[in-house]
Order: C-alpha cells, then sequence, then structure tokens
C-alpha cells in the first residue's frame, strides 16, 4: 500500500512539474468547493477541500516554476478530473494505510479503543475540514478576538477587527476576480459565435481561428453552438484560472477598509511561499497541513502577474480557510512556548502578558457564551455562574474550586463545564501521549472530573456559593435529574460522538458512576441546537436522550449534528434503522442535509426558502405544550416528556382526533374523549372534554379516573391525561400526569370489565 501511495504522490507531482501549479490548484479548488448552495447535500457532494489544500502543500515544496512553456500548455478539462482522481484515490489509500496501522489484535481493549481514536483523530484532520457553520465560526472569532485588538495590533501590527475584515475580503475579492474570469469567458464565446455568424453571412474568417473552424460551427444548430465554443475555449480558461485569482494586499485593504500597513501585516503573516514546506512531513496527505495556520500563498515578483504591482502578491487555495486558520495563527503568535513545528509563527514582540490576556478572552468568551445559550434554551431557569466549593482535587488534597455553570429547570439540574483549550498539532496527528492527555487531562476527562466532582458535593447536601459570598439555596431534595454537560471550544466531534470509546479507552473520569455518562459538545454544535430547538422541555427531554444513547454501544454517529437531526426528524427510538431489532447497531449518517439548507438560506449561499428543522408537533399538542411550560407546574418536564415520547407517526392522527374532539364538544354539546395508548412504548394519553363551568375539584378527578383506568388496563407505566373546557380559550384546563410503575390492583381489575364508550377508542 506504501507503494501504491508513493507512485500517486509521483504522478501528482508530475503534473505540478509540467504546469503553472496556480491553475492546477484554482481548477482543483473549483472542482471541490460547494458550487450551488441551492442543491446542495452533504450526502451528494464528493468534493473535499481537503483535496485542494494537499495539492497546493504538494506544490509548495517546491520553488516556483511555470512548467512547460512558460505556464501557456492549455489544460483539458479531462486533465483536471484525471488529477482529482488520483488525489481521491490517494486519499482513500492513506486512509487504508492509517487503519491498517491502528489495528492491534494483541491489543488489550483499552490500548485498542485508544488505537481507534488514534485512527480517528488522523483521519479527522487528514480528511474533515469546517466543523461549523460561517457564522458561528466568526461569531467565536469575533468574540474571542475583539476584546484584545490592543494586543493584537502591538504585537502583530493588525486588530482582530482587523483580521475579521480581512478574512472576508479574500473570500469578496477572490469571488470578484473569479467573476471578472468567467466575465471574459463569457465575452470570448460571444465572440467566437460572432465570428460564426459572419462566416455563415458572408464567408468572413474572423482570426485566430481557421474557416475549418467555422465552417464546423456552421454547420451545427444554432443551439448547439454556444457549447461548442465553450468547449473550443475551456482548456484556456482553466490555463488561466490561477493568475487570474491573484491578489494584492492593497486590494484586500480598499475591500475591507484596512488601512494597508495592516493589511500588508496580515497577509504577509498568513501566507507561504513556494519552497517553504519541508517536503519529508508533508508529500502525503497530512492531519496538520500548513495551509491549516497559513492559508494564502506568497508570490514573489515575478511569480506573478499582476500588472503595475512590483511587490509581493498573494493566492488562496480556499478562500473559506482563511477565517479557519485565523484563531490558530493567532495562538501561535502570542504563544511564548508554541508546539515546536509552530515556532516560525511566533511573534518576536509576544510575552507572557499578551498570552495571558488571550487566553482570559478565550476562556471568558468561551464560558459567557455557553451560558447564554443554555440559558436561552432554559427560559425561565435559575442560571448560576462561576460558584465555588470546597473538595478533593485529584491527588486527594481538600481545597476551593470552582464550577462553570449550574441551570436548573424544574426538576432538573445541570451542571456544566466549559474548556476553552485546544488540541495541539502532535495530538491532532495521533501522537499517542498528546492525544491521551490534552483529551483525558485537559478537555473532556478534566471537565468530566469537575462536573461529576460538582455533582457530588451537591448530592452531599452542601451549598455552593457565589462571587459575593452568598449560598445557593438548593438541597438534593429540590431535583429529580441531573445533567453533567461539558462543553468545549475546540471540536472533538470525532471523539465525543461516541462516549463509550472514550471511557474503554480511560479518557473519562476516574470517578464517574454508572449515572454520571457526561453530554460532551463543542460550543459551535450548541449553537445550532439552541437556535433548532425551540423549547425548554424539548432541549431537556433531547439531552436526556442523548446522555441515554451516549451510553449505547450500539448506536453511533460521524457528527454530534446527526444525533440532533435524528431526534428532530425520527425521535428517540431507531425502529426505522433496526426494524426493530433490539441487537441491530445503528450508525447515523446524513441527518444534517436539512440543517445545512437552513443555515446556508438563513445567513447567505442560498435563495431558496428552507425549512427550520423542527420535530412535527402539530397543534393543539404544541399549544398543550406551551401552556403547561407557561404555567410552570412543579413536574413540567415529565408531562411534556410523554408528548415527545408519541411517535412522530401518530402525533398527526392523535391531534386530529383532539380537534375533533372539542368540535364535537363545542358545536353539539355531547362530552367526547380519547384514549391512546402506545404499543411498546409503555405510555399513553388521554383527552376529554369537560363542561364549560367543570372546577378544577371536579375536573382533576375527572381526568385523573380516567387516566388511572387506561394507565391500568394497558399495563402502561406512564399516562398522560389532559382535560379541556369547552368555549374556553386554551387547550391544557386540566393535566394528570400518572407516571408510577404499572403493579397490579384489585380494585381496578374489577374495572376493566365495562365496556369501552364507542366515543373513546384505543
Amino acid at each position: 500500500m506504501e507503494g501504491e501511495i508513493e507512485a500517486e504522490v509521483a504522478a501528482i507531482q508530475h503534473v505540478l512539474a509540467q504546469r503553472n501549479p496556480l491553475n492546477v490548484i484554482a481548477s482543483l479548488w473549483l472542482a471541490n468547493a460547494i458550487t450551488d448552495g441551492e442543491t446542495y447535500a452533504e450526502y451528494l457532494h464528493h468534493g473535499n477541500d481537503a483535496f485542494t489544500e494537499y495539492v497546493a502543500t504538494l506544490a509548495l515544496t517546491q520553488p516556483f516554476d511555470r512548467g512547460e512553456g512558460g505556464g501557456l500548455v492549455p489544460h483539458l478539462p479531462s486533465e483536471m478530473a484525471r488529477i482529482q482522481a488520483r488525489v481521491e484515490d490517494l486519499f482513500r489509500s492513506v486512509v487504508g494505510l492509517h487503519g491498517a496501522k491502528s489495528i492491534d489484535l494483541e491489543a488489550d481493549e483499552p490500548q485498542s479503543r485508544f488505537a481507534w481514536l488514534r485512527f480517528k483523530a488522523l483521519i479527522t484532520g487528514t480528511a474533515t475540514r469546517y466543523a461549523a457553520y460561517p457564522v458561528h465560526l466568526e461569531r467565536m472569532l469575533r468574540g474571542v478576538l475583539t476584546p484584545i485588538d490592543d494586543v493584537l495590533l502591538d504585537v502583530l501590527g493588525f486588530s482582530g477587527t482587523d483580521a475579521l475584515a480581512l478574512c472576508a475580503a479574500v473570500e469578496a475579492v477572490t469571488e470578484q476576480k473569479l467573476n471578472q474570469h468567467l466575465q471574459r469567458l463569457r465575452e470570448a464565446v460571444d465572440g467566437l459565435l460572432a465570428g460564426v455568424d459572419a462566416y455563415v453571412e458572408d464567408g468572413t474568417v474572423t482570426p485566430p481561428h481557421d474557416e475549418t473552424f467555422y465552417r464546423e460551427g456552421a454547420a451545427l444548430p444554432p443551439d448547439e453552438r454556444r457549447e461548442r465554443a465553450l468547449y473550443r475555449l475551456m482548456p484556456w480558461a482553466y490555463t488561466f484560472i490561477g493568475d487570474a485569482l491573484v491578489f494584492t494586499a492593497d486590494e484586500l485593504a480598499v475591500t475591507s477598509g484596512v488601512a494597508p500597513d495592516r493589511a500588508a501585516a496580515f497577509a504577509e503573516r498568513m501566507a507561504l511561499g513556494f519552497g517553504d514546506v519541508a517536503s519529508q512531513f508533508f508529500t502525503q496527505p497530512s492531519a496538520t497541513p500548513p495551509l491549516h495556520v497559513r492559508p494564502l500563498i506568497r508570490l514573489r515578483p515575478g511569480e506573478h502577474s499582476v500588472e503595475a504591482h512590483a511587490g509581493d502578491a498573494y493566492f488562496c487555495p480556499v478562500p473559506q480557510s482563511v477565517f479557519w486558520a485565523l484563531r490558530a495563527n493567532i495562538e501561535s503568535a502570542l504563544n511564548p512556548d508554541p508546539p515546536r513545528e509552530l515556532r516560525p509563527l511566533q511573534a518576536a514582540e509576544a510575552t507572557e502578558a499578551a498570552w495571558d490576556r488571550y487566553e482570559r478572552s478565550r476562556a471568558s468568551y468561551a464560558e459567557r457564551r455557553a451560558m447564554e445559550l443554555l440559558s436561552g434554551l432554559l427560559p425561565g431557569a435559575t442560571v448560576e455562574r462561576n460558584l465555588t466549593y470546597e473538595a478533593e482535587d485529584r491527588a486527594g488534597e481538600v481545597g476551593e474550586t470552582e464550577l462553570d455553570g449550574l441551570l436548573r429547570y424544574d426538576e432538573t439540574l445541570l451542571f456544566v463545564e466549559v474548556k476553552a483549550g485546544v488540541l495541539s498539532p502532535p495530538a491532532r496527528r495521533g501522537a499517542s501521549d498528546s492525544l491521551r492527555e490534552e483529551l483525558r487531562d485537559r478537555l473532556v476527562g478534566e471537565g468530566h472530573y469537575q462536573a461529576v466532582r460538582a455533582k457530588r458535593f451537591f448530592e452531599g447536601g452542601d451549598r455552593f456559593r457565589r462571587e459575593d459570598g452568598s449560598e445557593v439555596n438548593l438541597a438534593p431534595g429540590d431535583v429529580q435529574d441531573a445533567a453533567l454537560v461539558v462543553i468545549t471550544l475546540e471540536d472533538l466531534g470525532a471523539f465525543t460522538t461516541d462516549l463509550p470509546e472514550l471511557a474503554e479507552a480511560g479518557l473519562l473520569a476516574e470517578n464517574a458512576g454508572p449515572d454520571d455518562t457526561p453530554w460532551c459538545v463543542s460550543l459551535a454544535d450548541l449553537e445550532v441546537v439552541a437556535e433548532l430547538v425551540d423549547s425548554p422541555t424539548e432541549f431537556l427531554h433531547f439531552l436526556a436522550h442523548r446522555v441515554d444513547v451516549a451510553g449505547n454501544p450500539s448506536a453511533k454517529a460521524n457528527d454530534e449534528l446527526d444525533w440532533l437531526g435524528h431526534y428532530l426528524l425520527e425521535g428517540t427510538g431507531f425502529e426505522h434503522a433496526t426494524g426493530g431489532d433490539p441487537d441491530a447497531g445503528v450508525q447515523l449518517m446524513g441527518y444534517t442535509t436539512s440543517m445545512d439548507a437552513y443555515f446556508m438560506h438563513t445567513y447567505g449561499g442560498r435563495q431558496t426558502p428552507a425549512a427550520k428543522p423542527a420535530q412535527p408537533l402539530p397543534e393543539p399538542l404544541r399549544k398543550i405544550r406551551d401552556e403547561i411550560e407557561a404555567r410552570a407546574p412543579r413536574g413540567r418536564m415529565a408531562i411534556a416528556s410523554v408528548i415527545y415520547d408519541l411517535p412522530h407517526e401518530l402525533r398527526e392522527p392523535i391531534a386530529e382526533r383532539i380537534r375533533e374532539n372539542r368540535q364535537v364538544a363545542e358545536t353539539e354539546g355531547r362530552d367526547t374523549g380519547a384514549s391512546f395508548p402506545i404499543q411498546g412504548a409503555s405510555l399513553g394519553l388521554t383527552h376529554l372534554m369537560l363542561r364549560p363551568e367543570t372546577p378544577d375539584q371536579e375536573g382533576i378527578p375527572q381526568v385523573g379516573g380516567m387516566v388511572a383506568t387506561r394507565k391500568y388496563e394497558t399495563r402502561s407505566d406512564r399516562w398522560l391525561g389532559i382535560g379541556t373546557r369547552a368555549g374556553a380559550d386554551e387547550w391544557a384546563s386540566v393535566v394528570v400526569l400518572n407516571a408510577e410503575p404499572w403493579v397490579p390492583n384489585p380494585a381496578l381489575d374489577a374495572l376493566q370489565q365495562r365496556p369501552t364508550p364507542p366515543d373513546e377508542p384505543t
């Protein structure tokens, strides 16, 4: 396999030696980029910006050379397709090689699991890009960088505000130049067609084409002539596309409104030149290519063809990647002790004080934004931040420690820890010691340990303290459920989507018990959850489901958002995938398609409207849920859970029957009701119409009796009863939940003998 990889690399290097590398890179960018947001679907899009980045990295291992004929040899579209196919084959071979090396049949279970995690780290870094929607990435960068604009300006020569504007300018300038290039192509096609028309009219042959070309064009039907002209010119469009996309720092300054000297400092800092990349490390696809931190290519005078510009110019292989590289680039500049391979990026003016300002800004933003999002998901919740308490550390020493966040909604308590650290380049490449230490001791494992420690403190009956010294008046008897939430600024979805693997590899908290499974989520994914989930009880229901499946080793997903997408579209069950087989495994994929469409339409990239993904909750079920939340009775989460646990395919029929009940009661004056036992779920729902004058002291026993009877008859553990007063501007006039486990009851056995009324089907 290694020999095949070397052969593929050599073939790609041969192409780069024959062609202007900028043109090859630009052609690959167009082949792999998302060019049509109207039809984009992840499972249908086979392009990958990692392919373009790899070829660009490979080109940067050599000095600049325009190739044969000074770069004027035309590129055939078929040739570009062959290069694309070679790169795809190379990536498949590299993934296969990494997979083969990760298998150790003699390793014990934890070591075997860790080897699999190393493999996932390698593959994620090598072949996966863009772990957040652009709007959330830019929000994070703005929140981290702009509070330290003064530090960045002193150390780097440009501020965080400048950098964000310049990142956007790279995308805008590249798009503008691409459109200009395509316009020249359209004009050239129009010129060819005009030449054909002239030949048809009077036999005129317009240079530089010969009569044969015009004769062949004239023989075609008019509607085929444009396609033929485009085919004729396409090789030249590919040939010059790289040069067409070159820009200068001054152009970035004009587009962004940033001062020219700052734009120049930014461009220089973000750029690599030809020959700058070490060939011994980066001839094969890598999990940490240099373009991840320096996404621009610097072109010295003589390497570019920008007219009337004697200085350096720049080219961006993947314009979208500039935002993604910014944080790592700035961290490398400010860090007094960066990883070895990033030391060339360290700024001469870097100081401990500057790095401390940056780290505090990064941590402050992560904690603040995480708590804002959770507070928004749980309106009406009690929210506490930065609580302190006394507890043992891992060394067994007692001291004051901190809990980042504590939220109480109804009878549920969330213990929140936020981690703003990052994975180092060695960890991204799967270096065992680095990956283990960072996941376990700095990020997921440490956050989990701290959340469990806080939970144990609370369960012991002690009270947390606020920053002003006051105590949080909350006791274990006040809550029924607790959730541990670990939020990371770094995207760790490659690992946290499968917590059993982390646990088996020994990377989660050693102080955790069977009821201490955490929800580990990146801040970017939490942004998506906060935008798509529209009620506090829905969020807590999703959270409980997510924690439940996190402990299920047979249920897996490639992406944290696949769990959310599946929940919204399918619910909590997997019967659609398993056919009802309880032993079948589940692998979720493709559940982010509707999210992609929604975010592209909402924030740019798609004009066609796309609905916000949401679980089906037809009226009046949604209104019943909303009324229960608005009244805020204790136990409302348990009440709403029955509604969320109704199978999606049964919700509309149930809602329709409830609507019919009300219509009959209010138009005909008849008492109506219906019960809905859910087969295999040990739950059910009863709806009963009440007379307008029915007081609560009558309505509650009336509904409660029906609930008790139907629950017992079906041997269900949970049954929700909803009573609606006829004529009232509400649906949930009376709410009764019976969630006691089913047990035999002779008195209720006797009631089973009575016939079911015809208007009360099951």
